[in-house]
């Protein structure tokens, strides 16, 4: 778990995060190479994870630093009210008021807000392009794909319909007894050499029809 103490204390390091003076902070590349020296210190083999990896921590630690922001943010809006309402009781303190104190020199909060936001979408939008397609769109790609090879030639063995026939059988087959399968196995090919041979004797009848009507056609022309 991430020590929020220490974390305040790497962006405090980088002016170019926090400060809209700054020249980096001008610039959303050097913000964003701020985002991935942090992520180093603290996400192990953080340079040797891929970009959308990558994307997603800068992320977690953007919205990590505006939460922690936003709350100093809306502490010294308490402060500040108390003291011109007139009221007894101080706030209760903010826990990391102490170490984000830094950000009290700094006028036109709203600016640095705003550039937050910006580093936050930005990131967000860069790990969306990232994402693989969700598994809807996946699905439709098949569908649309599965309609396209319906409508072509099958060159491929693997659709061959024979072979899908008889591995449709397979798992019929396998609850066949071991002592059952030999006299299976040989009924089968029975079978098949039955239907083998009556498509041989169709071919002979339709060989020997067609030399009859060769044979007729000559004689008739002679």
């Amino acid at each position: 778990m991430i020590d929020n103490i220490e974390f305040i204390e790497e962006v405090k390091q980088r002016p170019g995060i926090w400060n809209y003076k700054s020249e980096e902070y001008s610039s959303k590349v050097a913000r964003s190479m701020l985002w991935e020296q942090i992520c180093e210190k603290f996400v192990d083999d953080f340079a040797q994870k891929s970009v959308g990896q990558k994307f997603e921590a800068v992320l977690q630690f953007q919205r990590k630093w505006k939460s922690l922001r936003d709350s100093y943010s809306r502490y010294r809006f308490k402060i500040k009210k108390a003291k011109t309402s007139g009221e007894f009781a101080s706030p209760k303190l903010y826990t990391y008021a102490p170490y984000l104190t830094f950000l009290s020199t700094l006028k036109g909060e709203k600016t640095n807000s705003s550039s937050e936001n910006s580093d936050i979408e930005a990131t967000v939008e860069e790990t969306r392009k990232r994402k693989p397609p969700p598994a809807k769109t996946k699905l439709k790609k098949l569908s649309k794909q599965m309609r396209k090879n319906e409508t072509s030639p099958i060159s491929d063995p693997e659709h061959d319909e024979d072979k899908l026939f008889l591995l449709s059988l397979l798992s019929d087959f396998k609850k066949v007894s071991d002592d059952l399968k030999l006299d299976a196995k040989v009924e089968i090919m029975e079978i098949i050499k039955k239907y083998k041979q009556s498509s041989m004797g169709q071919s002979f009848v339709y060989v020997e029809t067609c030399k009859q009507s060769q044979s007729d056609y000559d004689y008739t022309d002679m």
